[in-house]
């Protein structure tokens, strides 16, 4: 999920240069259409890759009877759950924004158009609030029985979500 949305962001950026190559630099693609239409495959894969996540999890949580609202647990889990259905949300929102920008503009009333502007800004900040939900998962415990992954195994996945964090506010 967050792979994909990070590659759909740097596959639209702007082509204002900068330390990051944007994907559709690396890929050869010239026009803005392309970069456009390799955007939103990997931010609508990313899309069904969350969505089949958030089922996996809830199938499990089911199983085990566990709260799927973060009940009877630690506050750091909780935290963790309502960042993520805030996270599932947004985009869902982000998703459909990006759907209606494909509609010729002019074919909206005023407010949407003023809104879909912000397609954008709220796609980075999006990912950069999925990052932290992840983060935050990373350094939970799994059950109370264990202590969930790996010291070594959380450092790795801690800097990647940091670097992943970096690429996107890195010019």
């Amino acid at each position: 999920f967050l792979l994909l949305m990070t590659w759909g962001t740097l596959a639209y950026r702007s082509d204002r240069g900068g330390v990051v190559p944007h994907l559709a630099q690396v890929l050869g693609l010239e026009s803005k259409a392309q970069r456009r239409v390799l955007h939103g495959a990997l931010m609508g894969a990313a899309f069904v890759f969350a969505v089949l996540g958030y089922v996996i999890i809830f199938v499990t949580h089911a199983r085990i009877d566990e709260s799927q609202i973060g009940l009877n647990t630690t506050w750091d889990r909780s935290l963790h759950v309502w960042m993520g259905y805030v996270t599932l949300t947004w985009l869902c929102l982000q998703v459909s924004a990006g759907i209606l920008k494909v509609i010729p503009s002019d074919e909206h009333p005023k407010l949407l158009q003023t809104l879909l502007k912000l397609h954008g800004a709220s796609g980075k900040y999006l990912l950069s609030f999925a990052y932290l939900v992840i983060l935050l998962g990373v350094w939970l415990k799994m059950n109370f029985a264990n202590d969930g992954w790996q010291w070594p195994l959380k450092i790795v996945l801690s800097a990647l979500v940091a670097g992943g964090l970096g690429v996107l506010f890195v010019p």
